[in-house]
């Protein structure tokens, strides 16, 4: 039996400030401030829950508080162990939050093109960017 997670009321606050003020962390964005979406860097999300390192257990203790936040969720779905990697966290009753999910939800699903394109709402980290591809013609 797995226990239900608990709102941690601090880190739920915290989280749905840097949200709604619309803070972006790391990097210009292409919309400036945007109320119902920010970015930040994992560490931020880290320290918020208490912890020192976003090692695989504080991954995990980090995402089980964002999904019991109400109406927020994060992007990439599943969040990185590196301190430094950008998150896009985002209301879904925000224009930009509705837009993110109608890309995630799409039968396609997001490949390496849809990825760097929604890098565009912040200048996601360079992992999201697609590969470039080898030169066929270099000796």
């Amino acid at each position: 039996m797995t226990a239900t997670p608990v709102i941690d009321n601090m880190f739920s606050e915290q989280v749905t400030e840097l949200i709604d003020a619309g803070r972006h962390s790391g990097g210009a964005s292409v919309f400036g401030e945007s109320p119902g979406l920010c970015l930040v860097r994992m560490s931020t999300l880290v320290h918020l829950a208490g912890h020192q390192k976003a090692m695989r257990r504080v991954v995990l203790d980090v995402t089980q508080r964002l999904e019991v936040i109400p109406d927020v969720r994060h992007f990439p779905t599943r969040l990185p162990n590196n301190g430094r990697e950008l998150i896009c966290l985002y209301r879904t009753t925000s224009m930009a939050g509705a837009l993110i999910e109608a890309i995630l939800a799409a039968p396609a699903g997001v490949d390496d093109r849809i990825a760097a394109a929604l890098g565009l709402l912040g200048g996601f980290t360079r992992r999201w960017q697609p590969e470039a591809s080898p030169n066929k013609h270099a000796s």
